[in-house]
């Protein structure tokens, strides 16, 4: 598949099934194009519900031709959604996606609007446009009736859909409910659908209608809408669907405990690249549960993290026992829960406090030891970052490539704000790192050679296989075989360190890495 096109966040029975209704347009629509895929690629990396607005909508579409008459829809002001998009331009697939990803079901516009209210009013305006013309009266008179017919279609199928996800089925804008425009239309389906979810037959408005008021006045049609009231009436409300289309209820699939992500579906990472063969190769798995506070399926990641160890640092035993509880507390549902209660402020809070520990550390004990570098240690609370390389598997090549873009600017900010004699050239050689998070210059590591990346040489070649060292060619290779070997059967053939990097991970991480390690056990035994 290239790679400026992804498939869409929907499975592929679902999108089989709307594919037999040609008025829906599935492999026409704005959510199969290049453009959407880029869209698609930033929303599946967010860990906040996926919501964007009329200027990201904007850019995108070039700007949008009104499809109602004298109206706009898309101006900044109006602030509205993807999935008030979704609802107005009928799109069936971007209103899944949009769901899937968390957009927001009843966020309103400037002007009070929910997606399903633009929608209902998008639908009702078709519709009557077509009832209008069936009468023999010209309303939209230039318009196209087949694709007039065409979008009230669109339009109420991406309404439905909005409603069956517990949309407010009551909102009023401009003294108009969704059922009022049901209605207004006569739109018998969409009636019972409304009256089912709990839309308040009884409403009246400004001049004391009520929603049966607008239907034509044939007594039959009263009589058929007071019918379905009483059917529905006192019912409870139809279980939610789950938002990722299984076609199960919510509270029996990513209500019920966490999910794993699709395998064929847009990596998480935002490489555009399908999960099977993007970030699951490395490692990383990405779960989902559903967030009930926040009303989205939440996604969340787990790593197998490789960590360099030398002499004197990090006990592989200690390792392997955090490796385990880790892996314990992610399956405890008593953890879960207090992770869920503690929400992202709170867990940020403590992140905060923890780091702003260790940057303390490092600036009071080790800088004035010269065992870290000044730069290294600016960089650390500008970024929040203490990277740290752990094996090319870790993270994506494009996640990396941000990591050490706003790590290597913190540095640059600190050779033009501190006052420091070195040399630009070598302090950019003492504390940047490269994609994933090794020195970005690299030493020869051929016996007593040393020879800089950058400086004495061009590039160093890098040797793969079970390790990630770099020599000058084979003379250097050849002479640092046997400690290569065993670095790597260490479990050390990850990305050469920066000297900072070090220090850090032998002296500050066993003593870190131990009250980790005492923290999980007692989370474990429930005595923290």
């Amino acid at each position: 598949m290239p790679t400026n096109t992804s498939k869409p966040l929907i499975p592929p029975e679902l999108l089989d099934q709307l594919r037999t209704d040609p008025t829906l347009a599935v492999d026409t629509t704005m959510s199969t194009t290049p453009k959407w895929h880029k869209i698609r690629t930033n929303l599946v990396k967010m860990f906040t519900p996926g919501n964007m607005t009329a200027d990201d909508i904007l850019a995108l579409e070039g700007g949008i031709r009104p499809s109602i008459p004298q109206h706009n829809p898309f101006t900044p002001a109006d602030a509205r959604t993807w999935l008030h998009y979704a609802a107005h331009m009928g799109s069936p697939c971007v209103a899944l996606e949009i769901i899937r990803l968390g957009g927001t079901i009843d966020l309103k516009d400037a002007h009070g609007y929910t997606p399903l209210a633009l929608g209902m009013w998008v639908m009702a305006s078709y519709a009557v446009a077509n009832i209008g013309r069936r009468r023999g009266v010209s309303w939209c008179s230039g318009a196209d009736p087949v694709a007039a017919e065409r979008m009230a279609a669109r339009t109420r199928w991406v309404c439905r859909l909005l409603v069956e996800q517990h949309a407010d089925v009551n909102v009023v804008v401009d003294d108009m409910a969704p059922l009022e425009y049901a209605c207004f239309v006569q739109d018998w389906e969409m009636i019972e659908l409304l009256l089912t979810h709990g839309a308040d037959a009884g409403r009246r408005d400004s001049q004391g209608r009520l929603p049966m008021d607008r239907l034509s006045g044939a007594r039959a049609d009263k009589k058929r809408f007071l019918k379905l009231v009483a059917e529905t009436k006192g019912r409870p409300r139809p279980a939610r669907p789950c938002p990722c289309w299984s076609g199960k209820a919510l509270a029996a699939c990513h209500a019920a405990g966490p999910q794993p992500y699709p395998a064929e579906y847009t990596c998480r990472c935002g490489s555009g690249k399908p999960y099977a063969r993007c970030c699951t190769k490395r490692g990383i798995e990405y779960w989902e549960e559903w967030d009930e506070k926040d009303q989205w399926i939440r996604n969340s990641e787990r790593k197998r993290i490789k960590l360099k160890m030398k002499a004197g640092s990090m006990d592989p035993a200690d390792v392997l026992r955090m490796q385990a509880n880790m892996g314990r507390l992610q399956q405890d549902a008593a953890y879960q829960a207090d992770l869920r209660r503690l929400g992202p402020q709170g867990a940020q809070a403590m992140f905060d406090d923890y780091f702003g520990k260790i940057v303390r550390l490092v600036r009071e004990e080790m800088v004035p030891r010269g065992v870290v570098d000044p730069a290294f240690a600016y960089a650390m609370p500008k970024t929040q970052m203490l990277p740290l390389p752990k094996g090319r598997s870790f993270c994506s090549k494009q996640d990396g490539t941000e990591l050490a873009t706003a790590w290597n600017a913190a540095v640059d900010a600190y050779i033009v704000e501190v006052t420091d004699a070195r040399p630009r050239a070598e302090i950019e050689r003492a504390a940047k790192i490269n994609t994933y998070c090794g020195a970005l210059f690299r030493r020869c590591e051929g016996a007593g050679c040393g020879r800089l990346e950058g400086r004495d040489v061009e590039r160093l070649k890098l040797i793969e296989g079970v390790g990630k060292a770099v020599y000058c060619g084979r003379a250097c290779q050849a002479s640092a075989w046997k400690k290569h070997k065993e670095a790597c059967e260490m479990g050390a053939g990850v990305e050469q360190m920066l000297p900072s990097q070090t220090a850090i991970q032998e002296s500050l991480m066993p003593g870190l890495w131990k009250q980790a390690l005492r923290a999980s056990e007692n989370l474990l035994s429930g005595t923290a």
